[in-house]
């Protein structure tokens, strides 16, 4: 599914992760991971220490980087199945992490959630940021809504879109 209709807008919703839910938040996190670790034929203890590791590592460098930022659960029909972590100054709306589990991908909630943070960068003349591997099976999605390249370090690009060019 491209394109969001009004029903499953209406299906999506958001609420802060709280302390309770850091199991479910690692198991969203190693859901995003999983194709990437199925090539490295690692058994499963091995892409559990890896998992472990990555997922402290990166929620200790947003929350000391970006203290200020906001973790929040994806719900379809209340139901999680995805995290949107955000850092909102006066300059920029910043994705630091957007994930949809495999199994709900391509229902629309990835196109919804950047369409709504694309209405709010509207409404505040700020542009969206994120950071993407190249090999980012969302790229696509972020280029079809009118993100375009503002960086590229190696294997990383930083990816903008900016109300009123579109």
């Amino acid at each position: 599914m491209n394109d969001v209709t009004e029903s499953s807008a209406t299906r999506i919703s958001l609420r802060p992760v709280e302390p309770s839910d850091a199991d479910l938040n690692y198991r969203i996190y190693a859901d995003s991971r999983a194709l990437e670790l199925s090539s490295t034929g690692w058994n499963a203890e091995q892409s559990e220490i890896f998992l472990r590791h990555q997922f402290t590592a990166q929620n200790n460098h947003y929350w000391h980087y970006y203290p200020d930022s906001t973790l929040e659960l994806v719900l379809w029909d209340g139901e999680p199945v995805g995290r949107l972590w955000l850092v909102r100054t006066g300059d920029e709306i910043r994705i630091l992490d957007v994930v949809v589990r495999l199994d709900s991908r391509r229902q629309g909630i990835g196109t919804y959630l950047l369409q709504e943070l694309q209405s709010e960068a509207r409404q505040t003349g700020r542009p969206v940021l994120v950071h993407l591997e190249v090999n980012n099976p969302s790229l696509g999605l972020f280029q079809r809504l009118g993100f375009v390249l503002k960086e590229e370090k190696g294997p990383h690009l930083l990816l903008q879109w900016e109300p009123g060019i579109e």
